[in-house]
């Protein structure tokens, strides 16, 4: 759910091991239709009325912090994580929305439990809530598109050994560590493809000094950042592998300049190459369907 529109999928059954995207598609957000309607046009286009289906917000609507976990039975680990972040947000805790999850592997046991919290306006879930009710369908869950993009870097082969996946939208991206499909890592910043498209494609590569090339180190800088993290943090052997999202526009500077900078493999997701899709699906659309899609995968 984004406010250029949303995009919708779901996931059945193939006939091989990858799952099979049988719905996918767009639908652009239109001045004076409200989310009700859109999701009730989408649920009848679709025959997805009285489905059960879980939603994704939107990049900057929420953070997520890693803390460590208070000592308390876990019935109550929500509401200590509440008091123990509480001035991390610019809103009031009463108005927040808590989950948490675990750090994946195993902690030394010399060493306090580790959390990541999600922290989300209680208005947002509601209005999320009673839209998705409103279309009549059936709300199981409302995420984060760390996880639902955690569920494909899950099915990438170099998730086996460690992966980086880079997400990007107009004004913000979302990169994720993830390894055998569990996820370590993960930190959005505003960095976008409007700041990194070049009307000259050479623009980037001749002129040291131009606003744009200084976008293109910012995002190298944040990547390399996260995977020191990851493997400094988390005492992960060297991550190697750099997967891209599908971008909404080309960016064909984009990949050799982080194999160039960051000293890894990096290459473009086609979610054809990890799921059985019955129709060819453009790297737009599938932009602006992937946190969809990944949601679709969630277990």
């Amino acid at each position: 759910m984004s406010p250029e529109g949303l995009g919708f999928a779901r996931i059945g059954k193939g006939l091989g091991d990858a799952p099979m995207l049988d719905v996918c598609g767009f639908h652009p957000a239109q001045a004076g239709i409200n989310l009700t309607e859109q999701l009730a046009h989408i649920a009848r286009a679709n025959k997805l009325k009285k489905q059960s289906c879980a939603a994704v917000i939107d990049l900057g609507k929420y953070e997520l912090f890693p803390v460590e976990a208070p000592n308390v039975p876990e019935n109550e680990l929500r509401g200590a994580v509440a008091w123990r972040i509480q001035e991390m947000i610019d809103f009031a805790v009463e108005e927040a929305v808590i989950d948490v999850f675990d750090f994946p592997g195993d902690r030394p046991a010399n060493q306090p439990r580790q959390v990541y919290a999600v922290v989300a306006r209680e208005s947002l879930i509601r209005e999320h809530s009673e839209a998705i009710r409103g279309a009549h369908m059936q709300l199981n869950a409302i995420d984060i598109p760390d996880l639902a993009l955690r569920n494909i870097a899950g099915l990438l082969p170099e998730d086996s050994q460690g992966v980086a996946f880079l997400y990007i939208t107009g004004e913000r991206s979302l990169i994720t560590i993830t390894k055998h499909k569990s996820l370590y890592f993960s930190r959005s910043f505003p960095i976008g493809f409007n700041h990194l498209q070049a009307e000259d494609l050479d623009k980037v590569e001749d002129t040291e000094n131009t606003e744009i090339a200084g976008w293109y180190e910012t995002l190298t800088l944040e990547i390399q950042r996260s995977i020191d993290y990851y493997e400094s943090h988390f005492r992960q052997s060297p991550l190697m592998n750099l997967v891209l999202a599908p971008i909404e526009i080309e960016l064909p500077q984009l990949q050799q300049h982080l194999e160039q900078s960051l000293g890894i493999k990096v290459r473009k997701l086609d979610i054809a190459s990890i799921l059985s899709v019955p129709q060819d699906l453009d790297e737009k659309i599938q932009a602006r369907t992937l946190l969809a899609v990944g949601e679709a995968l969630r277990q």
